[in-house]
């Protein structure tokens, strides 16, 4: 199904703002190549892989400001667009450096209603502007001048080149959450098997941090584009990783089981964050008197306040109604008690038995 004439029309309706439009066509099969294109719109011809679409289309743009946007997201504020940039403009005034890039919270497009909590988990995250809480889906708004500073997207695979980005942008300059939500698909997660695409982004984001190469070296399949999306054979990556080690020196195994503790202990905070959204689902369905409005995300009430602070956890004020007791717990008292050599151990116990028991898990899923 071809999304993107959609897209335009959405952006052509965007109120208060110029647009240049440039669509970067990688050998696409659809109808991409006889869409009727407007005025501001012109369509670019690269070498398949996302990384260098967008690196070449940047390279063609003559505004000062970029934005990065997926094919199959949707917009439905006429007015997204303009006040994002002028937010971002105002923000950009305040700082010395061009050194600024906003992204949007998202909202899935979902055709079930199956894993609402863990939809709405993923949904409240996106306002985050911790590390890895940033990928394409959220869209990119960047000068040009700090894009370039930036050596563009990373071409060197045909997926990460979002969150290889994002991590450059958080370590180089200031991220921020800009008003307004996009819309995205969630077909991936319906159907590859929510909780299969989960684990298998964990693999991937875990070997990326660690830099084990091996793993996107030999597993050619870990990302499939979004037109031949189905149903995921997890067990394989399991597998994969479980001969990847076993071909490995115990030492050096070892090393990289301890850096992929290390790794979850980083990000346990996660585990913190969901109970707050598991908070915020209860008092949603006690205070609501409609099913339909039961489940909110965590941070939809996040709003602009005329002022701006920027941490690890917020870029904009949140309402005093979207409280995060147990996240707060943790960055003020549970990060110091475990920030020890031990609990990387500890965690590397956890993650090396959840490994062994899932990979049993999902053979016997696979062959019974």
């Amino acid at each position: 199904m071809m999304v993107l004439p959609d897209l335009l029309q959405q952006l052509n309706r965007q109120q208060q703002i110029q647009l240049e439009i440039i669509i970067a066509d990688g050998g696409s099969t659809d109808d991409t190549l006889r869409l009727e294109l407007a005025e501001n719109t012109q369509l670019i011809h690269t070498k398949k892989g996302r990384g260098h679409q967008m690196n070449q289309a940047a390279s063609q743009a003559q505004f000062d400001l970029l934005l990065f946007i997926h094919a199959d997201s949707k917009i439905q504020s006429n007015t997204l667009l303009y006040d994002a940039t002028e937010l971002f403009i105002q923000i950009l005034d305040q700082l010395s450096s061009q050194q600024l890039a906003g992204h949007f919270k998202l909202k899935f497009d979902r055709q079930d209603e199956k894993n609402q909590t863990a939809y709405s988990y993923y949904e409240s995250k996106t306002a985050l502007n911790r590390a890895e809480c940033t990928n394409g889906d959220q869209g990119l708004l960047i000068t040009k001048t700090f894009f370039n500073q930036l050596g563009g997207f990373d071409e060197q695979l045909h997926f990460l080149e979002d969150q290889r980005l994002a991590e450059k942008i958080r370590k180089q300059g200031t991220w921020i959450t800009l008003p307004g939500t996009l819309i995205t698909s969630a077909r991936r997660f319906e159907e590859e098997g929510f909780v299969r695409r989960m684990i298998l982004s964990a693999f991937i984001m875990n070997y990326n941090y660690i830099g084990y190469q091996d793993f996107f070296t030999h597993a050619p399949g870990v990302y499939k584009q979004q037109d031949v999306t189905q149903s995921l054979d997890i067990y394989a990556y399991f597998n994969l990783i479980h001969q990847l080690n076993k071909k490995t020196p115990l030492l050096k195994l070892a090393k990289r089981w301890i850096a992929t503790g290390n790794y979850t202990k980083i990000h346990c905070w996660q585990l913190f964050f969901f109970w707050d959204v598991k908070l915020n689902y209860f008092k949603a369905e006690l205070n609501s008197s409609s099913a339909r409005t039961k489940l909110i995300p965590l941070l939809d009430k996040a709003e602009l306040s005329g002022s701006v602070r920027f941490n690890d956890n917020l870029s904009t004020t949140v309402d005093k109604k979207s409280k995060t007791p147990f996240l707060n717990f943790y960055d003020k008292i549970f990060s110091h008690i475990i920030n020890f050599y031990l609990f990387d151990l500890v965690c590397t116990a956890l993650v090396y038995g959840w490994f062994h028991l899932s990979r049993i898990r999902y053979w016997f899923s696979k062959h019974f």
